[in-house]
């Protein structure tokens, strides 16, 4: 340590630009890791992240052909109907914890005539006749509390689907009822507003008794960040589409708007979990079903509407998942929507790989050039030591061993410097990150500890350090020690 500083006193100028290049380098990478760990690695509430599975996607199409030159053709893309989402709980239960989920509506934009109308939502709450607005709502089956590990600071979640009981964060806590103690029991009224592209809209309202306070989590987890989880009743949902488990099973029934969260039990692998998912699928996809198809003949001037019941055979119809169920990774990185798309993890890992060694190598670069100009003014030294005997491995060591104090210093100022750039460009770093799919505001996004003091992000800071150090110092102290012992005793001092 008294070398490393009379070092920097000897070489002031030296020593302060090869710390603050160290420093800049290594709080580039570190943006990228943190951004990394925020979107990939267990965080509260997802402590189980690296298991769980994603299923929020099918596709059913039809390709019938009716003859006398007439076909019907029909594709759609979609969650899954409660009849659905049912059997494919039901089939996993034995093997995994699965969460239903009822995704919420999103706002909507048509091109009508060239202007652009907005099919607006919004979620309010209300507590007497104070309004409260948008606010997010996660309306689930009761194993959501399973799937996510939510810290209950007050009260319990709910255990019953039929009941009329929500769970609220910490923070809506605080915003409506003024505390986030001894709230259990109070209520408030939950309005969803959907404004029409006709002018119209529809308010619907329920009241709710909050059972539980749980602590919120961050919109940097889409998946789990919520204010109010309120129950799903799917044997409701199922009696409300007047279908019953019991009749004949129908693809075309399969459309809907639940998607299931899967969290495989110990000892289960992501693989078996996918094989019975795709059992089950091969089980619905065996069998025909019968069908009303509207069927629109245009001859000449005349239009005909017709509609049918057919009878759809295995060989006339696709009901598949694609490429679900998910992992995390796969939902964070990936593209959710594309229900084909293969996840190219190798591609995924050469770009930030890529991105990663751009980042270390121009510094690396520019600091080895540093390193080469200031060893000129330690030859002499270097030269006067090897004379009396010393190694070329024993100077290279003290070499790196000086470089990777410097390099530490850099590393500290860097990992703090990362800390500086991700509170102040968090807006434009975790841009599309969002509970909605867009940008957040600076407001909206609360990082949490545990996402910038990780050992994953220390771990990271320190291989940086040390690879960064040998980039740099390894080339030009070598090259220079190869130099005869008299030509660095007549070097320049």
């Amino acid at each position: 340590m008294r070398k490393f500083i009379a070092r920097f006193r000897q070489a002031p100028m030296f020593s302060t630009v090869y710390v603050l290049g160290a420093a800049l380098s290594v709080a580039s990478v570190m943006l990228v890791a943190i951004f990394l760990h925020v979107k990939t690695s267990n965080i509260y509430p997802e402590y189980s992240r690296d298991k769980l599975l994603y299923l929020s996607k099918s596709y059913f199409s039809i390709s019938k052909d009716q003859g006398n030159n007439h076909s019907f053709t029909m594709e759609q893309t979609s969650s899954f109907s409660p009849r659905y989402a049912r059997i494919f709980a039901d089939s996993l239960n034995n093997i995994a914890t699965v969460a239903i989920i009822k995704n919420p509506p999103q706002a909507s934009e048509f091109n009508f005539g060239g202007n652009i109308l907005t099919n607006l939502l919004l979620q309010n709450v209300y507590v007497g006749d104070e309004r409260f607005e948008n606010v997010s709502t996660l309306t689930a089956t009761p194993e959501i509390f399973s799937v996510y590990d939510y810290e209950f600071i007050d009260g319990a979640p709910f255990k019953d689907s039929s009941g009329p009981n929500a769970a609220i964060s910490d923070r809506l806590a605080r915003r409506i009822f003024g505390t986030d103690k001894g709230v259990t029991g109070r209520t408030f009224n939950l309005s969803v507003i959907q404004y029409l592209i006709s002018g119209n809209f529809t308010d619907e309202q329920k009241e709710f008794t909050v059972c539980g306070v749980f602590k919120e989590g961050s919109r940097l987890l889409p998946s789990s960040f919520t204010e109010i989880i309120a129950p799903l009743d799917i044997n409701k949902e199922i009696e409300d589409t007047k279908i019953e488990l019991s009749q004949s099973v129908n693809p075309m029934d399969g459309q809907g708007e639940l998607s299931l969260v899967i969290l495989p039990h110990e000892g289960i692998s992501q693989a078996s979990i996918k094989e019975a998912i795709l059992t089950q699928i091969n089980r619905l996809h065996s069998q025909p079903f019968n069908s009303i198809i509207t069927y629109d003949f245009i001859n000449g001037q005349t239009y005909k509407n017709i509609n049918t019941m057919d009878e759809i055979l295995p060989e006339e119809y696709e009901f598949t998942i694609g490429s679900y169920p998910r992992s995390a990774l796969q939902m964070q990185l990936g593209n959710p929507e594309n229900i084909y798309e293969k996840f190219n993890f190798a591609g995924l890992t050469k770009l930030y790989g890529l991105l990663i060694l751009i980042l270390l190598l121009v510094p690396a670069l520019n600091l080895s050039s540093l390193i080469s100009g200031n060893m000129d003014s330690k030859m002499s030294e270097m030269g006067i030591r090897k004379a009396f005997g010393a190694r070329n491995r024993t100077l290279l060591r003290q070499v790196m061993n000086e470089n990777l104090w410097l390099t530490g210093c850099g590393a500290i100022l860097g990992v703090i410097l990362s800390w500086v750039g991700v509170l102040l460009w968090k807006e434009w770093l975790f841009t599309g990150v969002g509970s909605d799919g867009g940008a957040l505001t600076t407001a909206d996004i609360l990082l949490d500890p545990a996402m910038l003091f990780a050992p994953k992000v220390f771990i990271a800071a320190i291989v940086i350090c040390v690879v960064l150090n040998l980039l740099s110092s390894l080339i030009p102290a070598w090259w220079a020690l190869r130099r005869p012992a008299i030509d660095a005793i007549k070097a320049k001092s």
